[in-house]
């Protein structure tokens, strides 16, 4: 059986055969475990999200160092959470330190645009605009990017205009 063949692969520290097992075998907690011990910690997060477990997962992202391919997705998937938990500063520096000086590519736009609407989220319209266009001007069709840009220029435009009435 498959959980069986899984806790023998584990025994062996074979973790990410012994994730595989338990995928087959209905056991997402302990995937998700054993693929974070394997070093997978991206993975392990996403499955443990899919799986209600939100605070295990923020324990795995957190986990995920700089230097690592997937630290720019961990922490875009962390600035995520923390925005829909309203800790949009914690959600920032996050966000700020993953996308670091780095230009938008197919590796962080998601980071870029989880960025862009924390901005939005926290009123700071002029730094989610300037988000927005550098992603628009990456891929033209990204998301919904086209219309936050425009909201986000409404915004600022109206803004300047309650000013110019005082």
């Amino acid at each position: 059986d498959r959980a069986r063949a899984g806790r023998n692969f584990e025994r062996c520290n074979r973790f990410s055969d012994a994730a595989e097992c338990l995928a087959g075998a209905g056991e997402p907690e302990r995937e998700a475990e054993l693929l974070s011990r394997a070093g997978q910690k991206l993975r392990a997060a996403e499955i443990q999200l899919a799986n209600g477990l939100e605070e295990e997962a923020i324990k795995v992202l957190q986990e995920v160092e700089p230097e690592h391919a997937d630290f720019t997705k961990a922490s875009a998937i962390l600035g995520e959470i923390f925005r829909k938990h309203g800790k949009l500063s914690l959600a920032i520096k996050k966000l700020t330190h993953a996308i670091g000086s780095s230009s938008v590519s197919r590796d962080n736009v998601q980071a870029f645009y989880s960025l862009a609407t924390v901005y939005e989220a926290s009123q700071e319209v002029q730094e989610a605009a300037e988000l927005y266009e550098k992603i628009l001007a990456f891929d033209y069709q990204y998301a919904d990017v086209s219309e936050r840009l425009e909201k986000a220029r409404e915004e600022l435009a109206n803004a300047l205009a309650q000013e110019g009435e005082r």
